[in-house]
C-alpha cells in the first residue's frame, strides 16, 4: 500500500501535466531554435565553446548566430572582450549541470547526422526535457521534506499548488533551460540533505552538502545566502544557537570537508576567469547591471502591475499567511525560513533591472519556492481543519490555478497577449482571464489611461489635419500618395515636427486620432515607432503619453489609431502637442488625417 497517498496522486498528475504540456508548444520545432536562447543559451555556450571550440575566442558564435540566432541580442556586445577574449555575461552552473543532456544531443545528433554543433535538434530536445526532469525530480524532493513535518493532506494541497499555480509550472514546461528550476531542486536537495545531516552526521552527508551549496552558488552566486538553511535550521533561541556552535566545534573536521566541498565546486568559475580575462574574480555584467542595496525595489517587485510577485503568482500569499502558524507549531523552522524569506526578498529587488528582463511574473523568486514550501504548508495544515476557511481555501486555490494557466497560456498565445517585459494596470484588467483580446488593446500596454465611455461619446473636435497643405517638414511628402499628403518616418526621418495645438486649460480628456500605414512590420519593440502626445505649459512638459503603433496595426493597409491623455489635477496647461518617432529603427511608417478632440470633466 502506497504511504502518503494523497500526495503521491497529487504530484504524479502534477508530473504527467509538466511532462505533457511541452508537447502543447513543441519549442525545439521552431525553424529558429526557441529552447536555447536568450538568457539560457547565454549560461549554455560554455559547453559548444569548451568541446567544439576555444572557450575565450569563441568563434563559432557566429556560425551559431547565423544558423539558429539563439541570442537574441548582439552575442559580442553582451559578453565582454578581455585579453582577447569574450568573458561570458553568465556563471557556468547551469552549463555544468545540463553536461548530460549535451552528452546526449551530441549521441543523438552523431546517430541521426544532424550537426554536431550544440545547438541543433538533438541537443534542445536533450537539454529541453532534461531541465523538466531536473525541475519535477525539485518537487519530489520537497514533497518527502515537507512529510517530515506536515500531514499527508497539507503537503498534497502545496505540491499542487506550485506545481499548477504558481509560475514555476511555466518555467518547469516551457522556460526549464534557465537557473530558476535547477535552483529550486538544488534548494530542495540542500534542505533534504541538511535535515539528514543532522540527524545522523558523517563524511559523506557533509560532503554532498558542501558540493550542493557549491553548485547553488556557481549557478547564482547570490545564492550563496544558501549556507544559511545549513546552519540556521532548526534553530529557535538562544540555547538552541549555543547547541549549533557546540555541534560544529565537535565535528570539525565535517566541517572543513563541507567548506572544501563547496570551495571545490565554486572555484570552477574563479578559474574561468582567471584564466581568460586575469583576475580572480571579474564583474561580467557591465555598467548597467549592478546592485543597489541602498535603493530596493522591495514596493514594485512585489506588487507593480509591470513584474510584481504577488499580482503574477497571488497563490505565494497562502507562504506569507503561513508565516504565522509555522512560528505557532513549528517555531524550530520558523527563524531560518523567514530569514532566508527577508534576506533573499532584499537580495533579488535590489538588482537594479528589477523585474529580470523578458519574463512572467518574478522569475528570481522561483528557487525561494522549496523554502517557502514550508509556511505555505503551515497555512494549509491549519486552514484544512477548519470547514468554512478549508471550502474558501479550497476555491481560492482552484481560481488561482486557473489564473495561473490562463496568464502561461496568454505568455505564448500566437496573439502575444501577455507582455513578457512591461506591462500596465490598464492592460493586465484588459486581457484578465482573456484568452483572445483585440489587437488594438495592445497600446495599454505602455498608455495608462483609458477615457470613459460617457466622456468619448460626448468629444468634440478642436483640431483637424489632413496634411494636403504643403508644408515645412523632412518628414512630410506629397509624392508618395497621388493627390494626398503624408507625414512619415524612416531610417533617415526619425521624428515629425511636433503638432501644437492651443488649448483652454480646461480639465478633460483629450484624444488625437490619426491614420497610419506601414509597407513591413518592425518587429524589434526597442526599434518600434511610438505615436506620443504631450500636454505642456508655454513650451514645458506637464505629461506625456505614448504607446510602440506596430504593436496594434497589421501592414498593407491603412488603419485608425488613436492616443489618449487626461488633464492632471490642479496643474496649469495650454499647449498640446503631437509627434510621430521612429525610435532609431528603419522601417517606413506613414500618417494621414490627424483629428484631435476633447471633452471636459464634470
Amino acid at each position: 500500500m502506497i504511504q502518503h497517498r494523497q500526495s503521491f496522486i497529487t504530484l504524479i498528475l502534477c508530473t504527467a501535466v509538466l511532462l505533457l504540456s511541452p508537447f502543447l508548444l513543441k519549442k525545439w520545432n521552431n525553424p529558429y531554435n526557441s529552447v536555447i536562447m536568450y538568457d539560457a543559451a547565454g549560461y549554455y555556450i560554455y559547453l559548444p565553446a569548451f568541446f567544439y571550440d576555444d572557450l575565450g575566442k569563441i568563434d563559432i558564435a557566429e556560425d551559431i548566430i547565423r544558423e539558429y540566432n539563439p541570442f537574441g541580442c548582439d552575442f559580442y556586445a553582451t559578453n565582454q572582450q578581455v585579453n582577447e577574449n569574450h568573458i561570458i555575461k553568465y556563471t557556468s552552473g547551469v552549463a555544468i549541470l545540463e553536461l548530460p543532456a549535451f552528452a546526449a544531443g551530441h549521441l543523438a545528433a552523431k546517430i541521426w547526422n544532424y550537426p554536431t554543433d550544440g545547438f541543433s535538434k538533438p541537443y534542445q530536445i536533450a537539454v529541453n526535457f532534461w531541465g523538466i526532469v531536473f525541475g519535477i525530480a525539485g518537487l519530489w524532493i520537497t514533497r518527502k521534506n515537507l512529510l517530515r513535518y506536515f500531514s499527508d493532506t497539507a503537503t498534497a494541497f502545496t505540491l499542487l499548488a506550485l506545481s499548477l499555480a504558481t509560475n514555476l509550472y511555466l518555467y518547469i514546461s516551457f522556460g526549464a533551460v534557465v537557473t530558476h528550476t535547477y535552483l529550486f531542486t538544488l534548494y530542495a536537495l540542500l534542505i533534504s540533505l541538511t535535515i539528514d545531516f543532522y540527524k545522523k552526521p558523517d563524511v559523506a552527508k557533509s560532503i554532498a552538502l558542501g558540493l550542493t551549496a557549491g553548485f547553488i552558488t556557481l549557478v547564482r552566486p547570490t545564492d550563496i545566502i544558501c549556507v544559511l538553511l545549513i546552519f540556521c535550521w532548526n534553530l529557535s533561541n538562544i540555547s538552541t544557537f549555543k547547541n549549533r556552535i557546540r555541534f560544529w566545534a565537535i565535528h570539525q573536521k565535517l566541517f572543513i570537508l563541507f567548506g572544501i566541498s563547496a570551495f571545490l565546486i565554486g572555484s570552477i568559475q574563479l578559474i574561468y576567469w582567471k584564466i581568460y580575462c586575469g583576475n580572480w574574480i571579474f564583474w561580467s555584467y557591465g555598467a548597467h547591471e549592478f546592485f543597489d542595496f541602498l535603493h530596493p525595489h522591495l514596493i514594485n517587485g512585489l506588487f507593480s502591475y509591470k513584474k510584481g510577485w504577488l499580482i503574477y503568482t497571488p497563490v505565494m500569499i497562502f507562504s506569507l499567511l503561513g508565516f504565522y502558524p509555522l512560528y505557532r507549531k513549528f517555531g524550530h523552522l520558523f527563524l531560518v525560513v523567514f530569514l532566508f524569506f527577508i534576506i533573499n526578498t532584499y537580495i533579488v529587488f535590489s538588482w537594479n533591472e528589477w523585474w529580470y528582463g523578458g519574463s512572467f511574473s518574478q522569475r528570481a523568486m522561483i528557487q525561494s519556492y522549496a523554502v517557502l514550501a514550508f509556511p505555505m504548508t503551515a497555512f494549509f495544515s491549519s486552514v484544512l481543519t477548519r470547514k468554512t476557511w478549508k471550502y474558501l481555501t479550497i476555491l481560492l486555490l482552484a481560481f488561482f490555478i486557473w489564473l495561473n494557466l490562463t496568464m502561461t497560456y496568454q505568455c505564448y498565445s500566437k496573439e502575444g497577449i501577455m507582455e513578457n517585459y512591461m506591462m500596465s494596470k490598464t492592460y493586465f484588467w484588459k486581457i484578465f482571464g482573456k484568452t483572445h483580446i483585440s489587437q488594438k488593446d495592445k497600446k495599454y500596454i505602455e498608455l495608462e489611461e483609458e477615457i470613459p465611455q460617457r466622456y468619448t461619446e460626448k468629444m468634440q473636435t478642436i483640431y483637424k489635419d489632413s496634411f494636403d497643405q504643403q508644408r515645412i517638414d523632412s518628414c512630410f511628402s506629397n509624392d508618395v500618395f497621388p493627390d494626398n499628403g503624408v507625414l512619415f518616418i524612416n531610417k533617415d526621418c526619425q521624428r515629425t515636427q511636433e503638432i501644437t495645438v492651443p488649448i483652454s486649460g480646461h480639465a478633460g480628456y483629450y484624444q488625437a486620432m490619426i491614420r497610419v500605414f506601414a509597407p513591413e512590420m518592425e518587429w524589434d519593440t526597442w526599434k518600434q515607432a511610438q505615436i506620443i502626445l504631450t500636454l505642456k505649459q508655454n513650451g514645458i512638459v506637464v505629461k506625456s503619453n505614448y504607446y510602440r503603433i506596430y504593436r496594434i496595426i497589421d501592414t498593407g493597409k491603412w488603419e485608425d489609431i488613436s492616443i489618449e491623455l487626461i488633464t492632471p489635477e490642479q496643474t496649469a496647461f495650454n499647449e498640446l502637442s503631437i509627434q510621430l518617432w521612429n525610435a532609431d529603427g528603419n522601417k517606413t511608417l506613414y500618417a494621414d488625417n490627424l483629428n484631435i478632440r476633447f471633452a471636459a470633466k464634470k
